[in-house]
Protein backbone atom coordinates (compact mmCIF):
# COMPACT_ATOMS: atom_id res chain seq x y z
CA UNK A 1 0.00 0.00 0.00
CA UNK A 2 2.87 2.19 0.87
CA UNK A 3 4.39 1.64 -2.27
CA UNK A 4 1.11 2.19 -4.44
CA UNK A 5 0.81 6.05 -2.62
CA UNK A 6 4.89 6.73 -3.51
CA UNK A 7 4.02 5.88 -7.24
CA UNK A 8 1.09 8.59 -7.23
CA UNK A 9 2.57 10.94 -5.52
CA UNK A 10 4.76 12.32 -9.00
CA UNK A 11 1.75 11.77 -11.09
CA UNK A 12 -0.68 14.19 -8.25
CA UNK A 13 2.42 16.70 -7.84
CA UNK A 14 2.12 16.94 -12.38
CA UNK A 15 -1.47 17.16 -12.00
CA UNK A 16 -1.22 20.39 -9.35
CA UNK A 17 1.41 22.24 -11.23
CA UNK A 18 -0.37 22.09 -14.86
CA UNK A 19 -3.54 23.56 -12.74
CA UNK A 20 -0.90 25.97 -10.66
CA UNK A 21 0.29 27.25 -14.39
CA UNK A 22 -3.75 27.66 -15.99
CA UNK A 23 -4.18 29.57 -13.32
CA UNK A 24 -1.30 31.96 -13.50
CA UNK A 25 -1.86 32.26 -17.56
CA UNK A 26 -5.50 33.21 -17.10
CA UNK A 27 -4.43 35.64 -14.56
CA UNK A 28 -2.06 37.13 -16.45
CA UNK A 29 -4.46 37.75 -19.53
CA UNK A 30 -7.12 39.26 -17.38
CA UNK A 31 -4.37 41.27 -15.85
CA UNK A 32 -4.57 45.26 -16.20
CA UNK A 33 -0.94 45.02 -18.34
CA UNK A 34 -2.23 42.80 -20.51
CA UNK A 35 -4.67 44.90 -21.64
CA UNK A 36 -2.44 47.99 -22.18
CA UNK A 37 -0.39 46.07 -24.14
CA UNK A 38 -3.57 44.43 -26.57
CA UNK A 39 -4.55 48.41 -26.66
CA UNK A 40 -1.06 49.64 -27.49
CA UNK A 41 -0.59 46.84 -30.49
CA UNK A 42 -4.26 47.80 -31.60
CA UNK A 43 -3.67 51.44 -32.24
CA UNK A 44 0.14 50.75 -33.56
CA UNK A 45 -1.38 48.64 -36.64
CA UNK A 46 -4.31 51.32 -36.84
CA UNK A 47 -1.91 53.71 -37.14
CA UNK A 48 0.48 51.61 -39.65
CA UNK A 49 -2.86 51.21 -41.85
CA UNK A 50 -3.29 54.91 -42.34
CA UNK A 51 0.36 55.37 -42.85
CA UNK A 52 0.25 52.90 -45.71
CA UNK A 53 -2.86 54.06 -47.27
CA UNK A 54 -1.49 57.36 -47.34
CA UNK A 55 1.64 56.28 -48.74
CA UNK A 56 -0.31 54.20 -51.38
CA UNK A 57 -1.48 57.80 -52.48
CA UNK A 58 1.62 59.48 -53.86
CA UNK A 59 3.05 59.06 -57.04
CA UNK A 60 5.93 56.69 -57.75
CA UNK A 61 8.52 55.87 -60.52
CA UNK A 62 9.11 52.21 -61.04
CA UNK A 63 9.97 49.83 -63.17
CA UNK A 64 8.39 46.87 -64.69
CA UNK A 65 8.85 43.71 -67.78
CA UNK A 66 6.16 43.73 -70.23
CA UNK A 67 6.32 40.41 -72.34
CA UNK A 68 6.14 40.94 -76.31
CA UNK A 69 2.93 39.01 -78.60
CA UNK A 70 3.81 39.29 -82.08
CA UNK A 71 0.53 39.28 -83.88
CA UNK A 72 -0.60 38.35 -87.40
CA UNK A 73 2.68 37.78 -88.42
CA UNK A 74 2.56 36.18 -92.36
CA UNK A 75 2.93 32.84 -93.01
CA UNK A 76 5.69 33.66 -95.39
CA UNK A 77 7.92 35.02 -92.79
CA UNK A 78 9.80 33.29 -89.61
CA UNK A 79 10.79 35.66 -86.84
CA UNK A 80 14.70 34.86 -86.09
CA UNK A 81 15.48 33.59 -82.37
CA UNK A 82 16.90 36.55 -81.16
CA UNK A 83 13.43 38.40 -81.49
CA UNK A 84 12.26 40.35 -78.63
CA UNK A 85 9.78 38.82 -76.11
CA UNK A 86 9.98 41.77 -73.43
CA UNK A 87 10.53 45.35 -72.75
CA UNK A 88 11.84 46.98 -69.64
CA UNK A 89 9.64 50.02 -68.50
CA UNK A 90 9.62 52.53 -66.32
CA UNK A 91 6.16 54.06 -65.14
CA UNK A 92 4.88 56.50 -62.88
CA UNK A 93 1.53 56.52 -61.15
CA UNK A 94 -0.22 55.85 -57.52
CA UNK A 95 1.26 52.97 -55.22
CA UNK A 96 -2.69 51.57 -55.63
CA UNK A 97 -2.49 51.95 -59.38
CA UNK A 98 1.08 50.15 -59.71
CA UNK A 99 0.27 46.88 -58.23
CA UNK A 100 -1.79 45.70 -60.72
CA UNK A 101 1.34 45.74 -63.06
CA UNK A 102 2.81 43.73 -60.19
CA UNK A 103 0.89 41.54 -58.85
CA UNK A 104 -2.63 42.28 -60.88
CA UNK A 105 -3.95 40.91 -64.10
CA UNK A 106 -1.42 43.65 -66.11
CA UNK A 107 1.20 41.58 -64.67
CA UNK A 108 1.20 38.78 -67.66
CA UNK A 109 -0.59 40.72 -70.20
CA UNK A 110 1.43 41.24 -73.24
CA UNK A 111 2.10 44.15 -75.48
CA UNK A 112 0.84 43.27 -79.45
CA UNK A 113 2.93 44.11 -81.84
CA UNK A 114 1.40 43.58 -85.15
CA UNK A 115 3.38 42.49 -88.30
CA UNK A 116 1.14 42.56 -90.56
CA UNK A 117 2.68 45.26 -92.87
CA UNK A 118 6.10 43.91 -92.75
CA UNK A 119 8.23 44.46 -95.95
CA UNK A 120 8.57 41.35 -97.42
CA UNK A 121 11.09 42.36 -99.41
CA UNK A 122 13.40 42.97 -96.28
CA UNK A 123 14.16 41.40 -93.34
CA UNK A 124 14.57 43.78 -90.19
CA UNK A 125 11.20 45.38 -88.99
CA UNK A 126 12.02 48.43 -87.11
CA UNK A 127 9.77 50.18 -84.31
CA UNK A 128 11.19 53.80 -83.90
CA UNK A 129 11.33 55.35 -80.43
CA UNK A 130 8.00 57.52 -81.15
CA UNK A 131 6.04 54.63 -81.81
CA UNK A 132 6.86 52.02 -79.21
CA UNK A 133 6.52 55.43 -76.97
CA UNK A 134 2.81 55.74 -78.18
CA UNK A 135 2.14 51.66 -78.15
CA UNK A 136 3.36 51.21 -74.71
CA UNK A 137 1.38 54.48 -73.49
CA UNK A 138 -2.05 52.35 -74.98
CA UNK A 139 -0.90 49.44 -72.90
CA UNK A 140 -0.95 51.44 -70.20
CA UNK A 141 -3.92 52.50 -68.13
CA UNK A 142 -5.13 56.13 -68.71
CA UNK A 143 -3.55 57.67 -65.96
CA UNK A 144 -0.62 55.87 -65.52
CA UNK A 145 2.53 57.94 -67.35
CA UNK A 146 5.05 56.17 -69.31
CA UNK A 147 8.75 57.31 -68.48
CA UNK A 148 11.39 55.15 -70.51
CA UNK A 149 11.93 52.02 -72.13
CA UNK A 150 14.54 49.61 -72.55
CA UNK A 151 15.12 49.01 -75.16
CA UNK A 152 13.68 52.52 -76.61
CA UNK A 153 13.37 51.25 -80.08
CA UNK A 154 12.67 47.41 -81.61
CA UNK A 155 14.42 45.98 -84.77
CA UNK A 156 12.63 42.71 -85.52
CA UNK A 157 15.23 40.21 -87.25
CA UNK A 158 13.03 37.65 -89.95
CA UNK A 159 13.83 35.85 -93.27
CA UNK A 160 11.45 35.30 -96.00
CA UNK A 161 10.22 31.48 -96.63
CA UNK A 162 9.55 29.41 -99.36
CA UNK A 163 6.53 28.59 -100.92
CA UNK A 164 5.11 24.84 -102.00
CA UNK A 165 1.50 23.53 -102.30
CA UNK A 166 1.20 20.01 -101.32
CA UNK A 167 -1.15 17.55 -101.10
CA UNK A 168 -3.59 16.88 -97.64
CA UNK A 169 -2.91 13.35 -96.93
CA UNK A 170 -4.62 10.66 -94.57
CA UNK A 171 -2.85 9.64 -91.48
CA UNK A 172 -4.65 6.64 -89.72
CA UNK A 173 -7.78 4.46 -90.98
CA UNK A 174 -11.29 4.27 -92.26
CA UNK A 175 -12.91 0.90 -91.80
CA UNK A 176 -16.11 0.72 -93.21
CA UNK A 177 -19.13 -1.56 -91.99
CA UNK A 178 -19.49 -5.35 -92.74
CA UNK A 179 -20.86 -5.20 -96.65
CA UNK A 180 -19.70 -1.92 -97.22
CA UNK A 181 -17.29 -0.45 -99.57
CA UNK A 182 -15.48 2.95 -99.15
CA UNK A 183 -15.86 5.34 -102.00
CA UNK A 184 -13.34 7.54 -102.70
CA UNK A 185 -11.35 6.43 -99.51
CA UNK A 186 -11.15 10.15 -97.95
CA UNK A 187 -11.46 13.32 -99.71
CA UNK A 188 -10.29 16.62 -98.34
CA UNK A 189 -11.94 20.07 -98.59
CA UNK A 190 -9.43 21.76 -99.70
CA UNK A 191 -7.33 18.83 -101.04
CA UNK A 192 -4.49 20.70 -101.03
CA UNK A 193 -2.41 23.36 -98.85
CA UNK A 194 0.27 26.30 -99.17
CA UNK A 195 3.57 25.43 -96.96
CA UNK A 196 5.94 28.20 -96.32
CA UNK A 197 9.88 26.90 -94.75
CA UNK A 198 13.32 26.85 -96.17
CA UNK A 199 14.16 24.89 -99.56
CA UNK A 200 15.74 21.83 -98.00
CA UNK A 201 12.59 21.51 -96.09
CA UNK A 202 10.13 21.81 -98.45
CA UNK A 203 12.04 19.56 -100.96
CA UNK A 204 11.81 16.37 -98.27
CA UNK A 205 8.04 17.10 -98.12
CA UNK A 206 5.41 15.07 -100.42
CA UNK A 207 2.58 15.61 -98.70
CA UNK A 208 0.79 17.05 -95.66
CA UNK A 209 -0.58 14.90 -92.92
CA UNK A 210 -3.52 14.97 -90.63
CA UNK A 211 -3.79 14.09 -87.33
CA UNK A 212 -3.84 10.43 -86.57
CA UNK A 213 -7.58 9.22 -87.71
CA UNK A 214 -9.22 5.99 -86.35
CA UNK A 215 -12.96 5.90 -87.80
CA UNK A 216 -14.58 2.51 -88.01
CA UNK A 217 -18.46 1.16 -89.06
CA UNK A 218 -18.74 3.76 -91.48
CA UNK A 219 -21.91 3.17 -93.62
CA UNK A 220 -23.14 6.54 -94.34
CA UNK A 221 -21.63 9.96 -95.29
CA UNK A 222 -19.43 11.49 -92.41
CA UNK A 223 -17.64 15.18 -92.37
CA UNK A 224 -15.90 16.13 -89.53
CA UNK A 225 -12.83 18.81 -89.52
CA UNK A 226 -9.57 17.38 -88.65
CA UNK A 227 -6.22 19.32 -88.15
CA UNK A 228 -3.37 19.10 -89.73
CA UNK A 229 0.34 17.41 -88.69
CA UNK A 230 2.59 20.68 -89.27
CA UNK A 231 5.95 19.67 -89.83
CA UNK A 232 9.21 20.85 -87.59
CA UNK A 233 9.96 24.21 -89.55
CA UNK A 234 7.15 24.92 -91.58
CA UNK A 235 3.98 27.30 -91.75
CA UNK A 236 1.17 26.05 -93.46
CA UNK A 237 -1.88 28.90 -94.82
CA UNK A 238 -4.45 26.45 -93.25
CA UNK A 239 -3.84 24.07 -90.43
CA UNK A 240 -7.47 22.20 -90.61
CA UNK A 241 -9.58 20.88 -93.59
CA UNK A 242 -12.59 19.07 -93.57
CA UNK A 243 -12.90 15.69 -94.48
CA UNK A 244 -14.99 13.66 -96.26
CA UNK A 245 -15.53 9.81 -96.65
CA UNK A 246 -19.09 7.86 -97.12
CA UNK A 247 -19.69 4.45 -97.98
CA UNK A 248 -21.91 2.31 -99.80
CA UNK A 249 -22.89 -1.55 -99.92
CA UNK A 250 -21.06 -3.93 -102.29
CA UNK A 251 -21.24 -6.56 -103.90
CA UNK A 252 -18.76 -8.96 -105.86
CA UNK A 253 -19.00 -9.31 -109.76
CA UNK A 254 -16.63 -11.99 -111.89
CA UNK A 255 -15.83 -11.14 -115.40
CA UNK A 256 -13.91 -13.27 -117.25
CA UNK A 257 -10.98 -11.39 -119.17
CA UNK A 258 -9.52 -12.88 -122.06
CA UNK A 259 -5.41 -12.88 -121.10
CA UNK A 260 -3.38 -11.20 -123.96
CA UNK A 261 0.54 -11.24 -124.87
CA UNK A 262 1.75 -8.09 -124.90
CA UNK A 263 5.20 -7.15 -127.44
CA UNK A 264 4.70 -10.92 -129.22
CA UNK A 265 7.04 -10.41 -132.30
CA UNK A 266 4.39 -10.94 -135.43
CA UNK A 267 6.48 -14.29 -136.56
CA UNK A 268 5.36 -15.94 -133.35
CA UNK A 269 2.33 -17.10 -131.81
CA UNK A 270 1.35 -18.56 -128.08
CA UNK A 271 -0.78 -20.29 -126.68
CA UNK A 272 -1.64 -19.27 -122.96
CA UNK A 273 -3.41 -21.80 -119.93
CA UNK A 274 -5.98 -20.68 -119.44
CA UNK A 275 -6.87 -18.59 -122.16
CA UNK A 276 -9.00 -16.74 -119.68
CA UNK A 277 -9.12 -16.07 -116.26
CA UNK A 278 -11.64 -14.32 -113.61
CA UNK A 279 -11.42 -10.88 -112.64
CA UNK A 280 -13.48 -10.42 -109.33
CA UNK A 281 -14.26 -7.00 -108.15
CA UNK A 282 -15.43 -5.12 -105.44
CA UNK A 283 -17.93 -2.79 -106.62
CA UNK A 284 -21.31 -0.72 -105.16
CA UNK A 285 -24.39 -2.05 -105.93
CA UNK A 286 -25.51 0.82 -107.87
CA UNK A 287 -22.51 0.66 -110.04
CA UNK A 288 -22.81 -2.86 -110.54
CA UNK A 289 -24.03 -2.66 -114.13
CA UNK A 290 -21.62 -0.18 -115.31
CA UNK A 291 -18.65 -2.27 -115.62
CA UNK A 292 -17.94 -5.15 -118.71
CA UNK A 293 -14.84 -7.34 -119.76
CA UNK A 294 -14.34 -4.44 -122.16
CA UNK A 295 -13.46 -2.58 -119.18
CA UNK A 296 -10.36 -4.79 -117.89
CA UNK A 297 -7.45 -5.64 -120.04
CA UNK A 298 -5.38 -8.84 -118.54
CA UNK A 299 -1.68 -9.80 -119.77
CA UNK A 300 1.49 -11.13 -120.10
CA UNK A 301 4.88 -9.78 -121.36
CA UNK A 302 6.88 -11.35 -124.26
CA UNK A 303 10.18 -9.62 -123.28
CA UNK A 304 9.45 -11.00 -119.54
CA UNK A 305 8.34 -14.49 -120.95
CA UNK A 306 11.98 -15.32 -122.18
CA UNK A 307 14.19 -16.15 -119.16
CA UNK A 308 11.02 -17.73 -117.92
CA UNK A 309 12.40 -21.94 -118.16
CA UNK A 310 8.93 -23.20 -116.28
CA UNK A 311 7.20 -21.95 -118.91
CA UNK A 312 4.10 -20.68 -116.12
CA UNK A 313 3.85 -16.77 -115.41
CA UNK A 314 2.18 -14.34 -113.45
CA UNK A 315 -0.33 -11.81 -114.77
CA UNK A 316 -1.24 -8.13 -114.59
CA UNK A 317 -4.24 -6.21 -114.34
CA UNK A 318 -3.63 -3.83 -117.11
CA UNK A 319 -6.60 -1.85 -117.31
CA UNK A 320 -9.53 -1.00 -115.14
CA UNK A 321 -12.30 1.83 -114.35
CA UNK A 322 -10.27 4.40 -111.53
CA UNK A 323 -13.17 3.62 -109.11
CA UNK A 324 -12.23 -0.13 -108.69
CA UNK A 325 -10.28 0.10 -106.41
CA UNK A 326 -10.16 -3.57 -104.85
CA UNK A 327 -10.07 -6.61 -107.17
CA UNK A 328 -8.49 -9.96 -107.71
CA UNK A 329 -7.50 -12.32 -110.13
CA UNK A 330 -8.35 -16.33 -110.09
CA UNK A 331 -5.59 -17.77 -111.17
CA UNK A 332 -3.03 -15.48 -110.99
CA UNK A 333 -0.25 -17.42 -112.61
CA UNK A 334 -0.77 -19.16 -116.25
CA UNK A 335 1.46 -21.70 -118.71
CA UNK A 336 2.11 -20.33 -122.30
CA UNK A 337 3.70 -21.90 -125.09
CA UNK A 338 5.67 -19.69 -127.61
CA UNK A 339 5.89 -21.26 -131.07
CA UNK A 340 7.47 -19.86 -134.27
CA UNK A 341 4.68 -19.44 -137.10
CA UNK A 342 5.37 -21.37 -139.77
CA UNK A 343 6.73 -19.52 -143.41
CA UNK A 344 4.21 -20.01 -145.92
Amino acid sequence: MTKLLFSLLPMISQKHNSKNLRAKVKVFFQGYLWKKTLTFLFFLVLAFGFWLLQSLQQPFERGIVIPIHYINIPKEVVLNNDAPTEIKVTIRDKGTALLKYTVGKKKHEPLEIDLEKIDLKKSVYTISSKDLATKISNYLSPNTVFVSSIPDFLNIEYQSLQKKKLPVALSGKLIPSSGYLLIDTALFAPATVYAYGAKTVLDSLSAIYTENIFIEDISSPITKKVKLTVPKGINLDITEVELNVSAEEFTEKVLQVPVICKNLPPNYKIHIFPSAVEVICLVALADYGKIDVINFEVSIDYLELLNIQNYTTNVTLTKKPDWIKSYRINPEKVEFLIEQKSSQ
